[in-house]
C-alpha cells in the first residue's frame, strides 16, 4: 500500500487501533468499512501507513462505539511511551517536563508527519500546539493525542503536589452528550483557536519521576 501524498504515521499506531478495538468486541471488517485498503492493513501494516488510512480506521472505530468520546478519552490515556517508539525512547532519558516537551518536538515528525508540534511559552504556561497541516483531520484524534500528552504529563510529575491543572483546548464545537465525568485533573474548552495543551510554566523545570515504557 503506498503512502498517498506523503502524509503518514508509524504503523505502530494502526497496531494500537486493530487491538483497542479487538478489547471493545469491534470486528475488523468494521475497522476497514468504505477503505480500498482491505484486512491487510490489519493484518500486516506497512512501517508507514497513510494519514487517509488511520483517520478512516479511527472514524470507523469510535462511531462504532456507543458513546465516541467515552472511547476516544480511554484510547489517549492507553497510548503508553512504548508506542512511540523512538520518541518513547528519547522522552525516558529527560529528567525535567522541559526537556520531555522539547524532545517531543524534535522527534515528533519521525512518528507522523500530517501534524506539526510547536511549542510556545510565555510567563504563565506553555502550550504544546498540534498544527495540521491538511484542512480536514479527524476531531477524534485531536482529543486522543492531546489526551495522551495530559495523562503522560500527570504520571511523569506524580510525586509533586501541584498547584493549577493543564488545559487542553480544541478548536471543535462541543459534541454533545460529551462525558464530562472521565475528565478529571484537567479542564477541556472547546471553540478555541488551536488545538493544544496548555501546561502551567512553573511545572516545566520539575524533576520527573521515571515511567515505564510498557
Amino acid at each position: 500500500m503506498q503512502v498517498k501524498n506523503n502524509l503518514f504515521l508509524s504503523n505502530d499506531y494502526i497496531v494500537y487501533i486493530r487491538d483497542f478495538a479487538l478489547s471493545k468486541g469491534i470486528t475488523a471488517k468494521t475497522l476497514v468499512d468504505d477503505l480500498d485498503v482491505g484486512l491487510d492493513v490489519l493484518l500486516n501494516p506497512p512501517q508507514r501507513v497513510s494519514a487517509r488510512t488511520f483517520h478512516k480506521l479511527g472514524f470507523n472505530l469510535f462511531n462504532a462505539l456507543k458513546n465516541p468520546y467515552e472511547g476516544v478519552i480511554e484510547f489517549g490515556q492507553g497510548m503508553v511511551l512504548s508506542l512511540h517508539g523512538s520518541l518513547g525512547i528519547a522522552i525516558q532519558g529527560a529528567s525535567s517536563l522541559n526537556e520531555v516537551v522539547r524532545l517531543a518536538v524534535k522527534y515528533y515528525l519521525t512518528r507522523a508527519n500530517f501534524r506539526i508540534m510547536e511549542l510556545l511559552e510565555n510567563e504563565d504556561f506553555c502550550r504544546v500546539r498540534l498544527t495540521e497541516v491538511q484542512t480536514e483531520y479527524d476531531n477524534f484524534f485531536s482529543l486522543a493525542e492531546l489526551v495522551s500528552f495530559e495523562y503522560l504529563v500527570a504520571k511523569f510529575l506524580s510525586h509533586h503536589e501541584l498547584k493549577g491543572s493543564c488545559m487542553i483546548n480544541l478548536k471543535a464545537s462541543e459534541p454533545e452528550k460529551f462525558p464530562w465525568s472521565l475528565v478529571k485533573g484537567y479542564e477541556i474548552k472547546f471553540n478555541q483557536a488551536y488545538n493544544e495543551l496548555v501546561v502551567p510554566i512553573q511545572w516545566m523545570n520539575l524533576p520527573i519521576n521515571p515511567i515505564d515504557l510498557a
